[in-house]
């Protein structure tokens, strides 16, 4: 499946500037943890920092997730949350 560019920017007040490799680094890897977690096809991703400025561009962002089968609970909700009722003393 073919997939568009995907820039994402975050306008920021002045960030320190010993902290945008890390900070760049971190906003990075947690879009592709959640691009992974939800199931989108994408390609490398490359950050960007500047001191008001960090941006992510992912190529080839699938548009959307591939189906997944979901699971159901099964039984009632009210029994899952009630405690289990005291037992006798033997």
């Amino acid at each position: 499946m073919a997939g568009r560019d995907l820039l994402f920017e975050l306008r920021t007040e002045e960030l320190p500037p010993r902290t945008l490799l890390t900070l760049s680094s971190a906003l990075t890897e947690g879009m592709l943890k959640g691009l992974d977690a939800a199931g989108v096809p994408h390609g490398k991703a490359h950050g960007f920092a500047t001191p008001r400025r960090l941006a992510v561009k992912v190529a080839a962002c699938g548009e959307f997730a591939e189906d997944r089968p979901r699971k159901r609970a099964r039984g009632s909700h009210f029994a899952a949350r009630r405690p289990a009722p005291p037992r006798p003393a033997s």
